[in-house]
């Protein structure tokens, strides 16, 4: 069990204890979102298992909270967090690399201006 420190409580310098799994499936996720992001076959397991490692971190999280805050805010996170479970996830992609330009020869991309003063 890895601890830390509260940043927000000022009155209190006592560590947070954290369980190493908890932090390995924060680790866990981490890694598969990069993987994700680069790769684009098989999305739906690595989703899949990114969702369930974002699941135990939030139960224990939540657990947590429940101990050392009121209600009122925990309620509050809960549907923050359902409102972010929601939404769409919007995700603009551009095409880094032009399809059918021979390897051998380097091309820059350019905007064309529309009007240009002289």
């Amino acid at each position: 069990m890895e601890s830390f420190r509260r940043d927000g409580d000022r009155t209190s310098k006592k560590p947070i204890g954290i369980p190493s799994k908890i932090l390995n499936d924060l680790r866990s996720a981490k890694i598969l979102l990069e993987i994700s992001n680069k790769k684009e076959r098989n999305q739906e397991e690595t989703a899949i298992k990114i969702e369930q490692l974002l699941e135990n971190i939030e139960i224990y999280i939540f657990n947590e909270i429940q101990e050392k805050f009121e209600s009122k805010i925990v309620k509050e996170w809960l549907s923050r967090l359902g409102e972010a479970r929601c939404k769409k996830l919007e995700v603009n992609e551009e095409n880094k690399f032009i399809l059918g330009v021979p390897r051998n020869q380097k091309w820059i991309r350019i905007k064309p201006i529309s009007e240009l003063s002289i």
